[in-house]
This record gives structure tokens, sequence and C-alpha cells, in this order.
């Protein structure tokens, strides 16, 4: 993410980045005249202009703001999860220009983060082939055997789909599977899932 912030220092008239989550920075460039205080107040400002912006009847945060901070111009950008991009600019900066870099550069931290999350979520989670090869393959088993009772042999491939979204959901567990089941019913006949679902029931519980 550093990368994508010094980036920006190239853009005419930009001479410091700083990301930050409204309380302290998380990642910054190198950048005179920015301490711990002036990142604190700095904070003050981004909360009070985007979160603070929805006790004024807004429905939603602002995505882009530009003000100013001392004697700097500041252009601010909502990233995600609360963080939000900041690009310090001189006087001579060509606003438009800045506010262009900013808005891509945003877009680059969002990618970012969104794909550090995923590969944390795969990471901690296991996958179709663990939970089908490991203790709750039994249970499975048995509820896979159950769902071809109810749709025939399509119920091999309906199982491996529905635990795929299951673990996309939540980790893999013995009191989880019940959500598993609310996902297997919805292949099932209306007029037939309240029994599959209770049948499904029996099969979790003499596994438990």
């Amino acid at each position: 993410m550093k990368e994508i912030l010094e980036g920006l220092t190239h853009v005419d008239g930009v001479f410091g980045a700083v990301l930050h989550d409204g309380k302290a920075p998380v990642v910054q460039t190198p950048m005179d005249g920015l301490d711990a205080e002036d990142a604190a107040r700095l904070g003050e400002m981004i909360s009070q202009a985007f979160v603070g912006s929805k006790t004024m009847g807004l429905d939603a945060e602002p995505s882009q703001l530009v003000f100013a901070f001392d004697s700097r111009l500041v252009v601010s950008r909502s990233v995600s999860g609360g963080l939000y991009l900041n690009v310090f600019c001189n006087s001579g900066a060509t606003l438009p220009s800045v506010e262009v870099s900013t808005k891509l550069a945003a877009a680059e931290l969002r990618r970012v983060i969104s794909a550090q999350a995923q590969a944390t979520k795969k990471k901690a989670g296991a996958s179709v082939e663990q939970v089908m090869a490991g203790p709750l393959s039994f249970p499975i088993s048995g509820l896979q055997d159950l769902l071809c009772r109810y749709i025939g042999p399509a119920a091999v491939i309906v199982v491996r789909e529905c635990v795929k979204e299951w673990l996309d959901r939540e980790r893999a567990s013995l009191s989880g599977l019940s959500r598993l089941v609310e996902l297997l019913a919805e292949e099932v006949e209306a007029a037939d899932r309240r029994r599959f679902v209770s049948e499904a029931g029996r099969i979790i519980e003499s596994w438990s």
C-alpha cells in the first residue's frame, strides 16, 4: 500500500499522502511537518467531515472532500472500512489532477485491501476438499444421501456447491451444519422442505 501512496507524490504539487483510520495514520509517505499531534488533529477533521456528515441530514458519507489543513491543502477520500486517503498538496497544485489521482489511488487501495482480506479468509478457513475429507464428512455424507432421496443423483454436485457457499459464510463446524441444511433445503421442493429439514436435523444430532 505504501507504493500506492508514494506514487501520488509524483503528481505535480503533491508532497505527501497518508492513509488514516480516523484515529492514527496506518501508512504514510515521508513528510515534514506532520507529527503525532497533527496526525491526531487530522483524524478529528476526517471524522467530522465524513462520519459527522450523517448528523447533518445527509444519507451517506461524501466520497471525497477538499479542505485546508494549516497552510496545506488536503484532498481526502474514503477508501473502505473506516480508512481515508489524504493527499497533501501545495497551493500550486492542479486540483482536478490531484482529485483524479486520489480517486484512482483510493480504488487501487480498495482492491489491495479486499485482496488481503480474501487471502486472510482463505488461509483461515478450510477448503471444500478438506471438509469433505475430514470429520464432518460423515454427517455431510448422511445429508447427501438424504438429499439424494429428494432430488436424485444431482445431490452429489449440489452438496459440494452448498458446502462451498457455507464455507464462504462461516468456518466449518458441527454446530454450523444447521446453516448448511438451510442451503440444501432450498434445493428441495417447497412442499417437502419441512420434512427434509427435520430428517436432516436428526442426522446432525446423531453425530453430536
